[in-house]
């Protein structure tokens, strides 16, 4: 009896039964103890790399770290997956080899769950896997890792973009431009104006006899030589002269009218209208002139006739 109550003791324990049915690749108890239950034979702590199942009795494949049977299918598939690859319907797939590196690895490291590249992408690639080229445009081949975008410039001074896929506007002298797409040399070819020297000058400024196109200023557009014909006026030459300008002709800064108004028009820009009252009053103000000069003449021929007489 004595006996018998001390082997029951023992497979309560599990210390007898452990060492008969425990897997060799139960993960050992960090306490150093029993490693598996007793009576079922589970592996407490898990399995050793490389295998899977309740008894750890699974050797899983590949490049799997852990694993375990498929219900459904009486598969194995892949719980986990080692360094360096990542799990997607129970397989285990390397890691994009242009994922970054661990400093203390050669291997390139990505989400365990998806994967995607955890540190980045190496030199020249970009995108959630690392798996699209940088522009071969951008200098030293260094893009943003997210966007692609250029970081580092871009490898001639006549591209510009942030992939440094555009060519730099014409209108630059030297056709060279920063990546924003600026003039580097801060001027513009004759005839355009604007940060990027992209826009025409207007088509109304003067063209100097020594130039060869319209001229404005390279900031705000104004035509620096004044409007053609005459005909124009405001800062870019915009604006034409009034209607009522006689040879529609006017100053080019203001709009005033170079030659006066055609009849029935006056103001500086000839935009005012003569009314009724206008003419009215020019009428009797013409009038009450004639009667003047009328008794100036009497009077004058009086004198003259007194001093005949005498």
């Amino acid at each position: 009896m004595l006996l018998l109550s001390v082997f029951q003791m023992f497979i309560l324990t599990g210390d007898v039964t452990s060492q008969e049915i425990c897997s060799e690749y139960c993960s050992p108890d960090p306490n150093n103890g029993v490693k598996c239950d007793g009576v079922t034979g589970k592996c407490l702590y898990g399995c050793m790399t490389g295998f899977g199942g309740s008894k750890c009795s699974i050797q899983c494949c590949g490049a799997c770290n852990s694993c375990s049977v498929s219900p459904t299918t009486s598969a194995v598939v892949c719980d986990s997956c080692n360094d360096g690859f990542y799990l997607d319907s129970g397989e285990c797939y390397p890691c994009s080899r242009t994922c970054a590196t661990k400093l203390s690895s050669s291997l390139p490291v990505c989400r365990p769950t998806d994967g995607r590249c955890q540190f980045a992408c190496q030199t020249g690639y970009y995108g959630n896997m690392c798996d699209t080229m940088c522009s071969r445009n951008c200098r030293n081949d260094i893009c943003n890792p997210t966007t692609g975008a250029c970081t580092d410039g871009c490898i001639l001074p006549v591209l510009t973009g942030s992939m440094c896929q555009q060519a730099c506007s014409s209108g630059c002298l030297n056709r060279e431009c920063d990546q924003s797409g600026a003039c580097v040399f801060s001027g513009c070819q004759q005839g355009f104006w604007g940060s990027d020297c992209s826009q025409k000058c207007s088509p109304n400024c003067v063209i100097p006899s020594n130039q060869l196109d319209h001229v404005c200023d390279q900031t705000n557009a104004t035509c620096l030589n004044g409007c053609v014909n005459n005909t124009y006026w405001g800062s870019n030459c915009s604006t034409s002269c009034n209607n009522n300008c006689v040879n529609k002709k006017c100053f080019f800064e203001t709009g005033t009218c170079l030659d006066g108004c055609i009849e029935g028009y006056e103001g500086s820009q000839c935009t005012e209208k003569w009314t009724t009252n206008n003419t009215n009053t020019i009428i009797v103000g013409s009038a009450i002139g004639g009667a003047v000069l009328l008794i100036i003449v009497i009077i004058v021929a009086c004198c003259i006739c007194k001093k005949c007489r005498k």
